[in-house]
């Protein structure tokens, strides 16, 4: 695994990493590549400035991650611009992913030139695959590319697979790419049926090309379930 920054140390810290820069990374097929990472439960503040991650390579890569383990504070991640994040293998690359942690906001931050060319790779802007309760605001995604991807549904401007009650207000995804593969589909903003979805003035627009029996959906669901999608939903 290869972090460009890895906070590891105190449960109880309160930390601000600002103003760096991360680039020019490579990865071989399987080590793991992540700009900045974040482990413990401090309560952590990403911003103030910029992040600016462009690692690459054949693994899963991550541009910020937040919460790999027992993150039981609140993080916030704010103002960081994350771009050119590629890998070539069957894997998945993702600008900021959210994993665990209470009361997380990650608002502000512009993710872009996301890309796998892998044709059995996944591509995400915003992922929050866990957590009690996170919010996304005024976060501004696209640029997000798979070029040879035979998939109908692993590529996302948002993708909301985890967690517990997530709240995404005024966010921007702007997709358009295409796929040379059989089946290709894609989802601005894509949320399992599992945690409690609130949409609110997002602005969501996928005019990608699609393949096979392919969609191209501005807001996906995992199912026809509808208890978890709060009465506060987009109007």
């Amino acid at each position: 695994m290869f972090y460009g920054i890895r906070q590891y140390t105190s449960t109880t810290q309160i930390e601000v990493i600002t103003g760096n820069t991360i680039s020019n990374v490579s990865g071989g097929s399987t080590s793991a590549i992540a700009g900045i990472s974040h482990w413990l439960r401090s309560h952590r503040k990403f911003g103030k400035r910029q992040h600016r991650c462009q690692p690459f390579g054949a693994s899963t890569v991550t541009g910020i991650n937040l919460g790999d383990t027992t993150a039981g504070l609140g993080l916030t991640c704010y103002t960081n611009q994350v771009n050119t994040l590629s890998s070539s293998g069957a894997s998945t690359v993702t600008g900021i992913v959210h994993v665990l942690g209470a009361n997380s906001t990650i608002y502000r931050n512009k993710v872009y030139g996301i890309s796998n060319t892998n044709a059995g790779g996944v591509a995400s802007g915003i992922t929050v695959s866990g957590g009690t309760t996170v919010n996304l605001q005024n976060n501004l995604v696209g640029d997000i590319t798979a070029p040879n991807l035979n998939a109908g549904n692993s590529w996302f401007g948002i993708n909301i697979s985890g967690g517990t009650t997530v709240l995404a207000d005024f966010n921007t995804v702007y997709l358009n790419a295409s796929s040379v593969g059989a089946l290709f589909g894609s989802s601005a903003l894509n949320a399992s049926s599992t945690p409690n979805v609130t949409l609110r003035n997002n602005i969501l627009v996928n005019s990608s090309t699609t393949a096979g029996l392919g969609l191209a959906a501005a807001y996906r669901r995992s199912s026809t379930t509808l208890t978890t999608y709060n009465a506060k939903r987009e109007q």
